[in-house]
């Protein structure tokens, strides 16, 4: 049980980063053909 809240505490600051900076590159993407 205490990995399984290990691995999540490691997994979701990663997953959500990846997203922010997914979110972020698209913007400017879109900013760019606009």
């Amino acid at each position: 049980m205490a990995v399984q809240l290990m691995a999540a505490g490691v997994v979701l600051p990663v997953a959500t980063g990846l997203l922010v900076s997914a979110l972020l590159y698209i913007g400017h993407l879109s900013d760019f053909m606009l």
